[in-house]
């Protein structure tokens, strides 16, 4: 199974899985599963498979939060294109999170891979205030 090093954290607290590198790393194409792995200062700390589907990816991890025990996930996130104007598509995630369904190309892990929106995440350059509505 390739393992792909890859993306920072968000704010320290947040894994970030982007579609756009997933693609670029060739994961999407491939037949069976793929392993995604982050690392900090060349030391893995979080490891994701990811198996994909004909329009998804199912995605398999373990987490632990507050100390508490460790927790499987397992579950699909389904994807969709978009066209492009001077021709060819773009893959997007569909936000898994319950009741959200937006189109992002960057999703975060925390207890469940979701858009920035549902773990009300700003972007870096915005304000922390923006986003609490202050």
């Amino acid at each position: 199974m390739p393992v792909v090093s890859g993306a920072r954290t968000l704010r320290g607290a947040y894994l970030r899985l982007d579609i756009r590198r997933l693609h670029q790393e060739g994961v999407l194409a491939r037949c069976g599963a793929a392993s995604w792995q982050w690392t900090h200062n060349d030391q893995p700390y979080a490891n994701l498979r990811i198996r994909p589907e004909a329009d998804r990816v199912m995605l398999s991890y373990r987490h632990s939060s507050g100390g508490n025990d460790w927790q499987s996930k397992e579950y699909p996130v389904f994807l969709v294109q978009s066209h492009c104007h001077f021709g060819g598509a773009r893959t997007w995630f569909l936000c898994p999170a319950r009741g959200c369904g937006r189109r992002v190309a960057v999703l975060y892990g925390g207890g469940i891979f979701a858009c920035r929106h549902c773990h009300q995440l700003a972007y870096d350059s915005q304000p922390r205030n923006h986003m609490i509505g202050l």
